[in-house]
């Protein structure tokens, strides 16, 4: 009540253009995974002989929710790798594990790997790290990336 009548115009006129400005950020920016979009695109370039990983283990309940309304995916071999990734937390236990990997990775197709981007624990970073350089030692071709938001998917095609 104190302050001058073109002072608290001015006062009120920042604080809404800032909400305005805030509000324009959360409704434009998607704030999830974005599932249904990642599938989508996994689905039309997907080929029936490549091979799908899921990483991390809890990922795999929402990429086959979705991989259910995506016929084409349903006949590509999906496996979610490192189960119990959190007491894996030595190189040497993840690369005993990744050593079935291997005899899993199809002779004529590819790889696509499922992972998140995000907010990693060190612990989970450094195993997507081994998974990778597995991946390309197997199929010595560098991975293609298509990013969505929170969600990483590589296609490692073979050579």
């Amino acid at each position: 009540a104190a302050l001058k009548r073109n002072t608290a115009i001015l006062i009120f006129g920042i604080l809404v253009i800032f909400h305005v400005n805030t509000l324009y950020k959360y409704f434009s920016t998607p704030n999830k995974e974005q599932w249904r979009e990642a599938v989508a695109t996994l689905a039309q370039q997907v080929k029936p002989n490549d091979l799908i990983i899921i990483y991390p283990a809890f990922l795999d309940a929402p990429f086959y929710y979705y991989r259910e309304q995506n016929p084409s995916l349903k006949k590509v071999i999906t496996i979610t790798i490192l189960e119990e990734d959190q007491k894996l937390n030595t190189e040497a236990l993840v690369n005993d594990r990744l050593k079935n990997l291997d005899s899993q990775i199809p002779k004529e197709g590819g790889v696509w790997v499922v992972s998140r981007k995000e907010n990693l624990p060190q612990i989970r970073a450094n195993q997507k790290k081994l998974l990778d350089k597995r991946i390309i030692r197997v199929m010595k071709e560098e991975p293609q990336k298509y990013n969505f938001h929170q969600l990483d998917i590589e296609y490692f095609p073979q050579k």
